[in-house]
Parts: structure tokens; C-alpha cells; sequence
């Protein structure tokens, strides 16, 4: 009987006990379930501001970049060449102030935003640089000896490379490097391999045909310029 009188009131200690600390926690404000849940609200509603200020913000960028990238697009090159190199100078100028931004990022969340920013503002260099091939095309279809096309031509190749450095600065350091080693090596033990000479006619021809499609390729108007001017002549 002492022992269950003992239990009894032992738990109505408890009770009392868990009574009081609620009553105490309601008048100070220490109700922690309440306090957590405040705080995980209040930082839901942060990130949520914070995602829609990014947002707005990169629409607004968005919005300002393709206004310059549909002034590009709606030149129209002239027929006549005077007018046409004068054109090409204009977007050699633009394209001579511009530069793309890394278009890859890690997964970090600033990184990321960063990334889709650097995506947006890239649309404008792209834009001058495409168009400005274009005219060098045109311009070469007109006339493949105009003054000034192998300015632009180099200018065009230069910037090319320029794209892909900037854009995907690691990536090309990586495929330089794997170009760099691997290119050697399999033309080493390409060589190495031939034992008989239709075998080395076969490699020389090989890596001819590659040297010769490389410089034809980029100049293949000059080219058939020259070889009609012959047959013409």
C-alpha cells in the first residue's frame, strides 16, 4: 500500500511538474516546437524572396540582352562590297569589346545562379559572332579576293578559338592536352607499324589528304576562284 501510494504520487509530481514548465514556457515564449517552427517558416519565406529576386533579376537581363541580339540579327548585309567590308568592320569593332563568360559551373548553389547569367549574357557575343561570319561568307561569295577578307577570315578563326577558351575553359584545357599527347603518339606508332611500302604510301597518303583538307576547307573559294581564272584564261 506505501508503495503504491509512493508511485501515485511520484506521478503526479510529474505531471504537476510538466504542468507548470508548459505554463512557464507559454508566458515567457519558450515554446520550442512553436520557436522551431517559426524559424524553419521565416527561412522558407527568405529563400523563397531570394529565388524570386533571382529570377526577376535574370529576366531583366535576359530581357536587355536579346534587345541587342535582335538589333544583330536584323542587319542586313549589302550586295555591294564597299558597303558590305564597312559592315564587317562595324561587327569587327562590337566583337573586339566583347567577351563570353564560363558556361559551365559547379553545383553550388551561387555558382549555379551564376552560371545561368553568364548562359544569358553569352547569347550577345554569340550573336555578334555568328552574323559576323555570315558576312565574311557573303562577302567571300561576292568577291574571295576583296580587299581586307583575310583580315576577317583570321579574325573569324582567332575568335573561334577565343569562344571555345572562354566558354569551356576547362574542357579545352583538357582537350588540348589529350590532342597534344594522343595525336603524336598514334602517328608514331602509325608510323611504326608499317613494315612494307604500300603501307607507307597508305599512312603518307592518309596524313596528306588531312593536311590538304585542312587548308582547303577555309579557303576552298579562293581556291575555285583561281582554278575558274585559269581555265577562263
Amino acid at each position: 500500500m506505501g508503495s503504491l501510494k509512493t508511485g501515485f504520487g511520484r506521478q503526479l509530481g510529474r505531471l504537476g511538474a510538466n504542468a507548470v514548465g508548459n505554463k512557464i514556457a507559454e508566458w515567457t515564449g519558450l515554446d520550442q516546437s512553436e520557436h522551431r517552427t517559426f524559424h524553419r517558416g521565416e527561412s522558407k519565406a527568405k529563400e523563397q524572396a531570394e529565388a524570386r529576386a533571382n529570377k526577376n533579376m535574370l529576366n531583366s537581363i535576359d530581357s536587355a540582352v536579346i534587345d541587342n541580339v535582335d538589333d544583330v540579327r536584323d542587319i542586313i548585309f549589302s550586295e555591294d562590297p564597299k558597303e558590305l567590308f564597312l559592315q564587317l568592320e562595324t561587327l569587327e569593332v562590337q566583337m573586339s569589346s566583347e567577351t563570353w563568360r564560363e558556361a559551365i559551373g559547379s553545383g553550388a548553389d551561387e555558382d549555379q545562379r551564376q552560371n545561368e547569367e553568364n548562359k544569358i549574357r553569352n547569347k550577345y557575343p554569340d550573336a555578334l559572332y555568328t552574323k559576323f561570319c555570315k558576312g565574311v561568307e557573303h562577302l567571300e561569295k561576292i568577291n574571295p579576293f576583296y580587299e581586307g577578307i583575310f583580315h576577317f577570315k583570321f579574325k573569324k578563326y582567332l575568335w573561334g578559338w577565343k569562344k571555345f577558351f572562354q566558354k569551356y575553359t576547362v574542357l579545352a584545357f583538357f582537350a588540348i592536352l589529350m590532342v597534344a599527347i594522343f595525336v603524336p603518339l598514334i602517328l608514331v606508332q602509325g608510323y611504326e607499324k608499317c613494315t612494307h611500302t604500300y603501307q607507307y604510301v597508305i599512312y603518307w597518303t592518309v596524313v596528306g589528304l588531312f593536311v590538304i583538307l585542312r587548308f582547303y576547307i577555309p579557303f576552298r573559294r579562293q581556291i575555285h576562284a583561281l582554278m575558274h581564272k585559269n581555265k577562263v584564261s
